[in-house]
């Protein structure tokens, strides 16, 4: 298996789903894509001519160009050889390699700085996403562990202002109460700011209300890519800024998790 198997589509559904109104959609859109008949062509080109009409797939798939998201469906499977690679490269690091190299290459396409980036897309889109699977995954996946966050139906009113609650339950809420009360220690105790246990309680909430809506089929919960997305959108930056807060504040919680069973369990 491949990172592209967690896909949730094939070549051959991809395939499909852009013919016809979708394609002219993007030969409207990037007009370069009218040498290509489909998607199909585009995969047995080489060379720089390839790389510009990926660079028009790109500027179609970023979230701030036209935020189209089977156009980078179409983007990863165009790099499903440099998303193996990488795997490869990194298949030491963790179990979850594959699911981890693509969720980076989902989110480097998405944030692409396309208006800065004119050429060598496919090399650009391989060295970012190397460089956030690895990322993630300097932490063994022990460390990575040690800490498990539980779906909770609400927080509090402070951190979660107009957001949906999920189902009630008593699994739900006893999760609620471990979740706040370790993160309300973090925060008097230094490890975290109110700031940084306000992000965590949103990207959780986020993650579960849009597990079964998202458009990778990866982790629910904190580490759901579909809710770094939507938290981005609500707070007006990009989803790689996200990233970045959400791991510094996990590393703050595992390193903090030791602590906390010490002195309070």
């Amino acid at each position: 298996m491949g990172p592209l198997e967690h896909l949730d589509v094939t070549a051959s559904e991809l395939g499909e789903l852009v013919q016809g109104a979708v394609w002219q959609r993007w030969v409207a859109a990037e007009p370069a894509l009218a040498a290509l008949a489909s998607l199909f062509d585009l995969r047995q080109l080489r060379g720089p001519e390839a790389d510009q009409l990926l660079g028009a797939l790109v500027r179609l798939a970023a979230k701030d160009g036209w935020d189209d998201e089977l156009a980078a469906r179409a983007v990863a499977r165009q790099l499903a050889g440099e998303a193996i690679a990488i795997a490869i490269e990194l298949r030491d690091l963790g179990p979850d390699v594959d699911q981890v190299v693509l969720a980076s290459l989902w989110m480097e396409i998405r944030c692409f700085p396309w208006r800065n980036r004119t050429r060598a897309y496919a090399t650009s889109l391989r060295r970012t996403t190397k460089r956030s699977a690895l990322q993630h995954l300097r932490y063994t996946p022990a460390e990575r562990t040690r800490l498990v966050l539980k779906p909770p139906e609400d927080f509090s009113e402070r951190s979660l202002i107009g957001m949906p609650s999920l189902p009630d339950g008593a699994t739900a809420a006893q999760s609620r109460a471990e979740l706040t009360e370790y993160l309300e220690w973090c925060v008097g105790a230094g490890w975290i700011t109110g700031r940084d246990a306000a992000l965590t309680l949103e990207l959780v909430a986020a993650g579960w209300q849009t597990a079964d809506r998202g458009t990778l089929r990866l982790k629910r919960g904190v580490c759901s890519m579909h809710a770094v997305e939507v938290v981005a959108q609500r707070r007006g930056v990009c989803a790689k800024t996200i990233v970045r807060e959400r791991d510094r504040v996990l590393s703050q919680l595992r390193e903090a998790a030791g602590h906390y069973f010490r002195e309070v369990a």
